[in-house]
């Protein structure tokens, strides 16, 4: 029996990814049959079963293996092409400082280098992985959110301007540090300091 075809909202998802419209939200087959919900990021829900398809699914994995170790030959431009144009347009519409917009430079000819050969639409938390161990390896875990934040507000933007079906720095897990200052004061007590970093907020 042919496989009942997918509905208009539905067609732009991947593999064994479907939209519940009664619960308003995606739901992923795992290989074993049973289903998963994704909850209702569409973006979020894109980028998980895109890498779970990639490394579940073996016939889907040596494919694309087998894509990332060669070079890419699609008639689709590289990111590293976009990253300009996204920019200027980041500048344009948020307005930030000079300070930041010095840093957004700095982060854009990394970002440019790196994805020279990579399309938008091929972009997988696996390149995010590598770009930060690449880049960022030994910052902090202040400056690597900072870095994971970058990433997030371009691909929103190449999002924006239908390069990117999901964003895969969405998935990236926040570093955060906890450290302990322990120290007496005259009355001999000891006073504990405890400093959490969360997940900063790229303004």
């Amino acid at each position: 029996m042919a496989a009942r075809p997918r509905t208009m909202a539905m067609k732009s998802l991947p593999e064994h990814l479907y939209f519940d419209p009664r619960r308003g939200s995606y739901r992923l087959r795992l290989i074993s049959g049973k289903f998963k919900v994704l909850g209702k990021e569409r973006e979020v829900a894109i980028a998980v079963a895109k890498e779970y398809n990639r490394v579940a699914r073996q016939e889907v994995a040596i494919t694309v293996e087998s894509l990332l170790s060669s070079t890419y030959e699609f008639d689709e431009p590289s990111f590293g092409d976009q990253v300009d144009k996204l920019l200027k347009r980041i500048i344009h519409e948020e307005q930030p400082s000079e300070d930041f917009i010095r840093t957004m430079k700095i982060d854009a000819e990394r970002t440019k280098q790196f994805f020279s050969d990579v399309p938008a639409s091929h972009i997988t938390l696996q390149h995010v992985n590598e770009y930060l161990e690449e880049h960022h390896s030994d910052a902090s875990a202040n400056v690597h959110n900072r870095k994971v934040s970058w990433l997030k507000k371009l691909f929103a933007y190449a999002i924006d301007e239908s390069l990117m079906e999901s964003n895969p720095a969405a998935l990236k897990k926040g570093s955060s540090s906890f450290h302990v200052d322990l120290s007496r004061s005259d009355t001999g007590l000891a006073i504990i300091k405890i400093m959490v970093i969360n997940v900063p907020v790229l303004r």
